[in-house]
């Protein structure tokens, strides 16, 4: 009879034991897999300890593990696509890959490379499906920057790689001594701990697109932090995903009402933070928008900030310093913001109607 791991109880790794269990026979769209590794993932230790229980209650006796590598023993009818005799990778919803036979719906099978050992295909399926969604998710894409934690780990290892197969700039956040192997797949290696911000900031002073987080322990703080500005956080891929929630105007009018918020909190008035913040998000959503990229916004931001500097709005002294009489400061004020609004009203129209007109050449191309 095939063995199987079995346990009657929650606890650590004494409550395992080895059992002999029925052969298991193939039904409707499975396949029998005669395992050669199989391995074991954090949740799965988490879930044999009872610390999650009431996510992932258990039903006793019970099986563990859900990664695992082998050859195709039998196959049901109807299945295509397999036969007795393939190598496999797969994965087990029923906690139960931890044993000689294995039952594995064919949808999560797949071909074990050749040049792959049995140990590392026996442990791949899991961290390489999460690795695939994450990145997935992101949609990373060329001249963009994407940061991935635990970039050495089970996980990251894996999302570094296939962030880098999009053409994206990848920055692995990893102790020092995995930089080597950070580097030898062509991402940028940063240090964790104390002043991670500055060196990412150091490692991509255009910005920082998405924020792939494989490890926890404050990491999604520290993308919140990094992407919570106006130069980042509405200008790339969030941006994008609200467009595609809410269409381009919602998207733009929505990071809006961020920055006026988020000015207001910083001590500006409604009527300043409204004038200034909230209409220039318009414009540098709908430029990062129309051109599909930040480049532009942050050109524009970087002149906006630059012209402040040269009037000495920027509490230091600037090329000029403009004299005004104080019975006209309040027109001056008027007029200065007036001039702003209008201006930026109207490059960011201009911006809508080039890229309206560009999407309307494209349509013409493919039509024909």
């Amino acid at each position: 009879m095939p063995k199987a791991v079995r346990y009657d109880e929650f606890g650590g790794i004494d409550v395992l034991r080895v059992d002999e269990v029925e052969r298991p026979v193939p039904g409707d769209g499975q396949v029998l897999v005669r395992v050669k590794a199989a391995g074991i993932n954090p949740s799965e230790a988490a879930i044999r300890t009872g610390a999650v229980k009431e996510i992932f209650p258990s039903t006793f006796p019970s099986g563990q593990g859900s990664d695992l590598a082998g050859v195709i023993e039998e196959v049901a009818a109807g299945v295509d696509g397999f036969s007795p005799g393939d190598e496999v990778i797969g994965f087990s919803n029923k906690r139960a890959s931890q044993a000689e036979l294995v039952l594995v719906e064919v949808g999560d099978l797949t071909r074990k490379p050749q040049n792959i050992s049995w140990e590392v295909a026996g442990s791949l399926y899991v961290a390489g499906v999460t690795a695939w969604g994450v990145v997935h998710s992101v949609e990373p894409k060329e001249g963009e920057t994407v940061v991935i934690s635990g970039a050495a780990g089970g996980v990251g290892s894996l999302a570094v790689q296939l962030a880098r197969r999009t053409g994206a700039t990848v920055i692995g956040l990893a102790s020092e001594s995995n930089h080597e192997w950070v580097k030898s797949h062509g991402v940028i290696p940063v240090e964790y701990g104390d002043g991670v911000a500055d060196r990412i900031k150091a490692a991509a002073p255009a910005g920082v697109d998405a924020f792939i987080d494989t490890h926890g322990n404050g990491y999604v703080d520290l993308a919140l932090a990094l992407a919570m500005r106006e130069e980042l956080a509405f200008r790339g891929y969030p941006l994008r995903r609200l467009e595609h929630l809410w269409g381009r105007w919602g998207a733009i009018l929505f990071t809006g009402v961020v920055f006026t918020l988020e000015h207001m909190a910083g001590g500006w008035t409604w009527s300043h933070s409204l004038l200034g913040p909230s209409t220039g998000a318009l414009l540098f959503g709908m430029a990062a928008l129309s051109t599909r990229g930040i480049a532009v916004p942050l050109g524009i931001h970087a002149a906006f900030n630059f012209g402040q500097w040269c009037m000495g709005q920027k509490e230091v002294a600037g090329l000029w310093q403009p004299v005004v009489d104080p019975e006209f400061a309040h027109r001056v004020e008027t007029l200065g913001y007036t001039a702003y609004l209008l201006g930026t009203l109207l490059a960011t129209l201009g911006f809508w109607l080039w890229d309206r007109n560009r999407r309307s050449s494209l349509s013409l191309l493919e039509a024909r």
